[in-house]
Parts: structure tokens; sequence; C-alpha cells
């Protein structure tokens, strides 16, 4: 038979709100030695605390959702490790969703965390992936006052989000390279829409310059792999006029690149130039050290998380706020040659 919190009160000689406020961690009205009898008490008899019943109650679950497009990305893996972990200090749990690029899967998985009694939602949306169905999945949550922030940067959408500084980074990286001496600069992206600020970026540097802007040297892959990366950077190296640099919009890509100028027997950096963005774990292990643009996601989930409980415990509506994080360059050796 299961302990139930009345018996545990009765064997700890203290009332059902005092085993309460042990399990909730609340300070007041219960000293540190009490609390550690109870719940010591609680262990030796198996005893769990009936979470529905509390959270019917208190018309709270603390649990949280989070959906991304992959984690095989070590980015996002790591960002869903800090969301959970920074979640975890306020003491929720996280459940996560992964899509790949399925739009109508986020739709489905945002109704499932909306019915499943989940306190708030972080969704991972590419930068200004605003078409329709985003607007309907976000009005039915606004509607619904279900207390969610994005992880991206939605422009000027009504909606709170945390993001990096896309078109800033690109800009930087892209400074980087153009003061180096790089004229003809190549970048491969995965899509026009979910890398548009950091395709802005590159452009910008060239027009901050009045430098002129090969358009050929932007190549779209589809899908930000190695396999991919590898084949648009053949493509690029073939040219008569070929890049002297190239830039992923990842690291996953960037790593693609050097693979590809090796097999095209490039030394990289004094033939070809390679940079990319994350700063993932994967930069440390390459045969160069990658130049690369880091966006601490350490600072994302702890901003995204702070944000999302502020809405959960707001009694009244307020204004939504959008917050953008700075990007940092890190030079290393895989762009240090001059031209």
């Amino acid at each position: 038979m299961s302990v139930t919190i009345e018996k545990l009160a009765q064997l700890a000689d203290v009332s059902k709100s005092t085993v309460s406020r042990a399990f909730n961690n609340e300070g007041a009205g219960i000293n540190a030695r009490t609390r550690k009898r109870i719940l010591n008490l609680a262990r030796e008899m198996n005893y769990q605390p009936n979470i529905l019943a509390k959270s019917l109650r208190s018309k709270r679950t603390h649990t949280l959702g989070l959906i991304v497009t992959d984690i095989e990305n070590p980015f996002f893996a790591s960002l869903a490790k800090s969301v959970e972990d920074r979640a975890a200090e306020s003491n929720f749990h996280m459940l996560l969703g992964i899509i790949g690029n399925k739009l109508q899967k986020k739709a489905e998985y945002i109704r499932l965390f909306m019915a499943g009694r989940f306190d708030g939602l972080l969704v991972g949306c590419a930068e200004n992936e605003v078409n329709l169905s985003h607007f309907d999945y976000f009005l039915d949550m606004k509607r619904r006052n279900f207390p969610f922030v994005v992880l991206g940067n939605m422009g000027q959408l009504d909606v709170d989000y945390v993001s990096y500084d896309d078109e800033r980074a690109a800009f930087t990286l892209t400074s980087h390279l153009l003061d180096s001496g790089h004229r003809r600069i190549g970048l491969i992206c995965d899509d026009p829409e979910g890398s548009r600020g950091r395709i802005n970026g590159y452009r910008k540097a060239f027009y901050k310059r009045n430098i002129p802007l090969a358009e050929d040297l932007t190549v779209l892959i589809g899908t930000a792999g190695t396999r991919q990366a590898r084949r648009a950077t053949r493509q690029l190296l073939s040219m008569q006029d070929r890049p002297t640099a190239i830039i992923g919009v990842n690291d996953f890509v960037a790593f693609g690149i050097l693979q590809a100028a090796r097999e095209c027997n490039m030394k990289v950096p004094q033939d070809l130039a390679v940079a990319g963005f994350d700063n993932i774990e994967l930069v440390h292990s390459m045969d160069v050290p990658l130049t690369t643009v880091a966006f601490p996601v350490d600072n994302l989930a702890a901003e995204a998380i702070n944000l999302l409980l502020k809405k959960i415990d707001a009694k009244e509506k307020e204004e939504h706020r959008h917050i953008i994080l700075e990007p940092k360059l890190i030079i290393r050796q895989s762009t240090e040659i001059s031209r």
C-alpha cells in the first residue's frame, strides 16, 4: 500500500501542511532540521507526493516545453541542455520536442504542449520565420494567454523573443576577412529565410566599404550539413576566379568546407580562409583551429527562462520584450593569413 501524506505527517508528528512545506521547500514556518527529518522519513517509506493533486491546487505543473529543429547540431544540443539546467534551478522540468524542418510538426507540438498542462513553452524559430502558419499558432497561444517565448529574431512581430544579433555577427566576421585583404568571399547558407540576418550582414560589410559584391559567391544548400557543404565548396573552388575565403552558415558547414579544401589539395589558411558560426565543441578537434562567431548558449538559455518564468508569474498582461544578445568574434588559425 502506498504511503499517504496523512500517514507521513502522523509518523513525523507534524501537520499535513508542514509536510507540504517541506516538499515545496518553503522556508517560512518550518526549520531546516524538521524539513530534513521529514524528507529522510519520506525516503525511507518510499513516499511520493501526489504531483497531480498539487498541480490541480496550484494550477501549476512546474513543467516547460522546448521545441527545437535539430539536436544533431551541437549548438542546439547545448542549447537544450542549458535550458534544462536553467529550468531545474527554478524547480521546473523540461520536455523536448524535435521537429526537423517540418513546420506542421511544430504546430502539432505546440497544440500538444498547450493541451498537456504545461506551464509555458520555448519555441525555436529561424530568423524572420513568420509565415502564415506561424501567425496561426502564435495567435492561438496569445488568445489562450498561454505563456511562451520565441528563441529567434522575430523582427517586429508582437511576441516575446530572445535572440542573437545574426546580422551583426555576419557583418563582424565578413569585415574581419575584408580587412585581412580578401575580396572574393564565398558564403554557404542553408536557406534564404533562416539565414537572412547572416546574409544581410555579409552583404552590408561589402557595401560599407564600397567593395563590389560578387553575387555568384553565395550558395544555398538547403540543408546545413557537411556533405552538402563539401559539394558547394567544390563548386566554388572550381570557378576560374575562385574565392580566397569561404564562410559557412554554421560550424558544421565550415567543417565541410575544410574537408573539401583538403580534398582539393588546398591549404588553410594559406590557399583558402575558412570561418563559421556557433563555436561548437567540434571546432577544437578540427585540423585547423576555426575562426568563428560565438553565441554563448548559457546566456540565451538564462534570458529565455527568466523571461518565460516572469510571463508565467505575471498577474496582468505586460509589454512584449525583445532581447537581442551580442555575438563574439573568435579569430583562430583558419583565417590568419592576410592577402
